[in-house]
């Protein structure tokens, strides 16, 4: 009759260190994607702000380039 891996303390032994280096690769791989989530909503902030200059300059080189329009007229209309 075979023994009940269970009740075999050897088997028990190995079992559990497996299942702990099973656990303590996990729990790595958390705090490898903790950082990894931090570095990356960091890079979005980051890309956000330069987002929102960028459309400020956009905005003043629009409105620049309005006023010059205004000022020169269009094409063929009298001044």
């Amino acid at each position: 009759m075979q023994q009940c891996p269970l009740n075999d303390p050897k088997s028990a032994n190995m079992d559990l260190s497996e299942l702990e280096a099973k656990v303590d690769l996990l729990i790595a791989r958390c705090h490898a994607l903790s950082e990894e989530n931090r570095e990356l909503r960091e890079r979005e902030r980051s890309w956000l702000s330069e987002r929102a200059d960028l459309q400020a300059q956009h905005q003043v080189a629009q409105a620049k380039i309005e006023s010059m329009i205004g000022r020169v007229g269009t094409p063929g209309e009298p001044r």
